[in-house]
């Protein structure tokens, strides 16, 4: 995985970690630009009070050189950007992404894992003692909870949607 947008990253370094992977043969690749949100570490450090001693952020115009960057340079050197995020090799494509773009069936184990089966989505607990208390229900035989996200049509057609807009099919 690749994240552009970082502090202190240019056009020269990120073209030299885009050839790093290339040259270490990487047969699939990630790359994803910064998102610096409220309530991350990094929109306090770099958000609207970020302190003038810090190593800035690109711009977003740089960052979205850097994708375009990416883009051309992985696809020159055999790779197929299939998904917004995603470039592979033939034959290399992320199994986990098809599933999940195609709105197949996944189990996701630990805290905050999403597992889809049967048309029903259900998130385990985000916050540990939320998890430990799942886990010991659901070792007891009981229901532990978690966010089900089960929908009416409505909702199960716009969250086909949403993926299906992420990848090239």
């Amino acid at each position: 995985d690749l994240i552009s947008g970082l502090p202190g990253v240019d056009a020269k370094t990120w073209r030299e970690s885009l050839e790093r992977v290339i040259e270490a043969g990487a047969d699939h690749v990630s790359v994803y630009d910064l998102q610096v949100e409220k309530g991350t570490a990094f929109y306090r450090w770099y958000g609207e009070n970020a302190r003038e001693d810090r190593t800035p952020l690109p711009s977003e115009d740089a960052s979205a050189e850097m994708f375009r960057d990416a883009s051309a340079t992985l696809g020159a050197a055999g790779y197929e950007h299939y998904e917004v995020s995603s470039y592979a090799k033939p034959g290399a494509r992320c199994k986990h992404n098809q599933i999940y773009w195609e709105n197949g069936s996944w189990y996701g184990f630990g805290m905050s894992a999403t597992s889809h089966v049967a048309g029903e989505r259900v998130t385990r607990p985000r916050k540990m003692n939320e998890y430990y208390a799942y886990v010991d229900a659901f070792e007891r035989g009981e229901d532990g909870g978690g966010d089900d996200e089960r929908r009416g049509i409505d909702g199960v057609v716009g969250r086909h949607g949403e993926s299906r807009v992420r990848s090239e099919e």
